[in-house]
């Protein structure tokens, strides 16, 4: 397992699968955006497990294109426990799995859905039939705001993200109550203010923000969410970073 010194950029799971080869193209091209390492994670507690996990992992290095600094992690512990646990040295976790068919109670698979709660950093869930084409790559980035802090730092990535790639952004305001939406609107600025090379479509929804952000995620490349956004979130076409600022501690 990687050292408490040890920076390890963007850290994505890997089990062979075609939701996991997607979650290591969209990390590597992250990873790249941001000049960071990229590491690739198997969890096998076996011999047997391990003997498959060296293949997985070779596997996975040979999609990533040149120019990226690689690591490999294969932790004893079960993939929530490792990615969790590696997740305190890392700017996101990135973990793929079945998107085809998803139904509302399952939109985010077993392992994304437990880790969501615990991760240290931000999760990015990458479903099987997400497309990473020229085309999906030009579209805007998709966030919603209530004013939470959870929101502020989902906030904060998404207008990263939208700068990094030279896109637009799509920020669905949200709150409770009227009274809110002065402080929401203002959330808003300050961040356009320090990137105006920005450009920001916003979009009201005073109650629920979930139906707005399924719709126009349709036409977003990612979607940033709080963690309290999700329950009602189900999208598959598309990346989602789903941002919480209070991981719970996870059992091996």
């Amino acid at each position: 397992m990687a050292d408490r010194s040890t920076h390890l950029g963007i850290v994505v799971g890997v089990d062979g699968s075609r939701g996991s080869t997607i979650a290591v193209e969209w990390a590597a091209h992250d990873a790249a955006l941001r000049e960071v390492p990229l590491t690739l994670v198997h969890a096998a507690r076996t011999r047997s497990q391990r003997q498959r996990g060296q293949e997985v992992l070779d596997q996975a290095r040979q999609t990533v294109g040149t120019g990226i600094r690689i690591r490999c992690e294969m932790p004893c512990a079960t993939p929530v426990f490792a990615l969790a646990d590696l997740s305190e040295h890392a700017d996101l976790v990135v973990v793929g799995c079945p998107g085809s068919g998803a139904t509302p109670e399952y939109q985010l698979c077993s392992v994304s859905s437990t880790l969501v709660h615990h991760a240290h950093c931000p999760v990015v869930v990458i479903h099987d039939d997400v497309q990473l084409s020229p085309e999906s790559l030009a579209a805007p980035v998709l966030v919603g705001v209530d004013g939470s802090p959870e929101a502020e730092l989902a906030m904060e990535i998404a207008v990263f993200e939208a700068s990094s790639r030279g896109v637009g952004l799509i920020a669905v305001r949200a709150c409770q109550d009227p009274d809110g939406l002065d402080e929401t609107l203002a959330a808003i600025a300050g961040w356009t203010d320090r990137h105006p090379d920005i450009t920001v479509e916003q979009v009201p929804a005073l109650a629920d923000p979930a139906p707005e952000m399924v719709e126009h995620a349709t036409k977003a490349q990612l979607v940033v969410v709080s963690s309290q956004i999700t329950s009602g979130f189900a999208v598959t076409g598309v990346p989602i970073i789903v941002v919480r600022t209070s991981p719970a501690r996870a059992r091996t």
